[in-house]
């Protein structure tokens, strides 16, 4: 392909016709610049420098001058990213080192190890990849539950900390942004939370120390922390949740859908406990009966006890996901294990609702249930068999019915009355 040399623009570079696949490519040597070259190929331009380094050609014997080597290329990236002045200086910068006896190839070799190196240290002194050393040598000294609670901590609360304080090489870590993540979390009511956190940065310090990670030491300027926590215990209280309280709850766990959303549906339509939901299998499904069965093991009461599903809450039964690795109906990974948190599905349901709505909890949905019973007019001992609790007195020793019935007209009142909430 002809091209006619002239001088080099950006209008001549952006017009330069390009060969196609099977042509051949067309090298051009800059005017303007001494050994500066481009190659065009039908994927683009590229940039090269020829040089010679001086001294790599020995010495003229007679007058000990230092001799040029062979002629090298050297890539120096492709157009338009590198545009034609930045082409002409790193041309001139390539040709000047060659001069001073420097091979620009190997400078450039050196830099680009000097950069890896220096990135795989920052890699191995990642607070990530010492936690993962740290965890990996506790599990081979103590028991599974131990250092799965461990690593739940880190996962919840210390990584969120370091995060929000941009720890993330070992030293970033200094007892002043530790101090800081003690006393938010300390300020946030969770002074055991705290403490255990402290802990973890302590053992996180120590291995990192040991293993050569870090070389400095902030344990002894971290907080004191001693004693028993100084905060008073709050009460557990049941709530009873307002009718507008219950609807904000309801459809946002509804927005939220499977497994939390549907999981604190089924706990409103209820009045489970949320363990007999949150690790109930398939197989402690009656279809039949359309109710969860609960065995001596799993019952609170330690009785056989049968709870009722209302039209409605079956409706969320039968289009629950059915996992293909195990049997629980409520869980992340296939049914293999059951959701593990009684807590995080009020997380979830309060990121999307107004904050004057996040004091509640699932047993106040229990509560709730209850108490919305007997505003219906269900007789007590029925409220009372709903919720999964005994019979009382002589009734507790002679009356062996189950109530089945009684039970699930209760539910679908209940359940009446909730889905007069639906929006």
């Amino acid at each position: 392909m002809n091209v006619q040399i002239r001088k080099w623009t950006p209008a001549f570079l952006d017009n330069l016709p390009l060969p196609g696949r099977n042509e051949p490519r067309i090298e051009l040597t800059d005017p303007a610049t001494e050994g500066l070259m481009l190659r065009a190929t039908h994927r683009g331009i590229r940039w090269s420098v020829v040089y010679r380094v001086t001294g790599q050609g020995g010495f003229n014997p007679k007058t000990g001058r230092e001799l040029k080597g062979p002629q090298q290329r050297m890539v120096i990236g492709k157009y338009p990213a590198v545009g034609l002045k930045a082409a002409r200086n790193k041309a001139d910068e390539v040709r000047t080192l060659a001069d001073q006896g420097k091979d620009p190839k190997e400078l450039q070799i050196a830099t680009v190890k000097a950069k890896h190196k220096a990135a795989a240290e920052q890699l191995n002194n990642s607070v990530a990849v010492v936690i993962d050393g740290m965890l990996a040598l506790k599990s081979a000294n103590n028991r599974s539950a131990t250092v799965k609670n461990l690593r739940n901590l880190i996962k919840n609360h210390v990584l969120p900390g370091f995060e929000k304080y941009d720890i993330e090489q070992m030293s970033d870590i200094t007892a002043v942004k530790i101090n800081r993540l003690l006393n938010d979390t300390i300020e946030a009511g969770q002074w055991n939370t705290a403490t255990k956190i402290k802990n973890v940065v302590r053992m996180l310090i120590e291995y990192g120390i040991e293993n050569g990670h870090m070389d400095h030491d902030p344990r002894r300027e971290i907080k004191k922390m001693e004693g028993k926590n100084p905060q008073p215990m709050k009460d557990a209280e049941a709530k009873f949740l307002s009718t507008n309280h219950t609807k904000v709850i309801l459809n946002r766990a509804k927005a939220l859908g499977y497994p939390w959303g549907d999981l604190v549906q089924l706990l409103m339509l209820t009045g489970c406990r949320t363990i007999e939901l949150r690790t109930a299998k398939w197989s402690d499904i009656d279809f039949e009966r359309r109710a969860l069965h609960l065995t001596k093991a799993k019952s609170k009461i330690k009785q056989e006890t049968l709870i009722p599903f209302s039209d409605r809450a079956w409706q969320i039964i039968e289009k629950l996901k059915r996992g293909n690795r195990g049997e629980f109906l409520f869980s992340t990974d296939g049914g293999e294990k059951p959701v593990n948190s009684n807590t995080y599905s009020k997380k979830l349901i309060n990121k999307g609702i107004p904050e004057e709505f996040h004091d509640w909890s699932n047993h106040d949905l229990r509560h709730t249930f209850r108490s919305k019973l007997s505003e219906l007019r269900v007789p007590t001992h029925i409220a009372e068999l709903a919720l999964g609790h005994k019979l009382q007195g002589i009734e507790a020793t002679y009356n062996h019915h189950d109530f089945l019935d009684e039970k699930r007209e209760a539910a679908e009142l209940y359940s009446q009355f909730i889905g007069g909430l639906d929006e």
